[in-house]
């Protein structure tokens, strides 16, 4: 017996009711098997480098690679079986640095010592050490780096230019690369090196003659 065409309306709404209800709903958030994440850490303080949002509290990680970066909340959906979790306790994250060849430990220690990058002549060079001279007792010693051999007709740094500013501290002035450097006499005396030490294996010992004598 057919419908009445107000039952099989009814009915025709209802399905396309069903239909759109379906598509609507959400899909659900947890992920396949195979997309769990090997390690969460949480409760710490994971710097993004998002200038957006430059601090999280969680993090997931699976083969090595970021997940997901957020709150724990949000994190913790990608937790599965064989997951393991690591309380931060509040412990800072950083992203892995990457040395390109920038020595890194002695260019933050440069960073404390008297700064010689950009010099361009002899008098500038001389101004900086004096300055640095001012602030130390004698004795103590005077550590810089980061020239270049671009001091034009000057040539070379050399002991003769820091011996006079500096008589009563050591001086060590490493050039940029660190293959190179320049001593006061002190430094050299105190090193135990004269006009009379062997050039060391794989270096030399630049000598120049002021006034008659030779100096290192």
């Amino acid at each position: 017996m057919p419908l009445p065409s107000a039952a099989q309306s009814a009915l025709v709404v209802a399905a396309v009711a069903i239909a759109t209800a379906t598509v609507l709903l959400p899909f659900p958030r947890t992920p396949p098997r195979d997309r769990f994440a090997d390690m969460v850490l949480a409760n710490g303080t994971i710097y993004t480098a998002d200038p957006a949002r430059p601090f999280a509290d969680a993090m997931s990680v699976r083969g090595g690679r970021v997940l997901r970066v957020g709150t724990y909340e949000s994190v913790k959906e990608l937790k599965g079986p064989r997951t393991r979790e690591l309380n931060l306790s509040g412990n800072v994250v950083l992203p892995g640095f990457i040395d390109s060849h920038v020595h890194f430990i002695d260019g933050g220690l440069q960073l404390a010592r008297v700064p010689l990058r950009g010099v361009r002549s002899k008098d500038d060079l001389v101004a900086r050490v004096k300055e640095a001279v001012r602030d130390k007792q004698p004795g103590q010693w005077i550590l810089g780096g980061g020239w270049n051999d671009d001091f034009g007709g000057d040539g070379l740094p050399a002991a003769v230019w820091l011996d006079d500013i500096s008589p009563d501290n050591p001086v060590w002035l490493s050039r940029m690369d660190g293959h190179m450097g320049v001593a006061n006499s002190l430094a050299m005396k105190i090193a135990g090196i004269d006009k009379n030490t062997n050039d060391p294996i794989g270096g030399t010992i630049i000598r120049t003659t002021e006034g008659g004598n030779t100096t290192n």
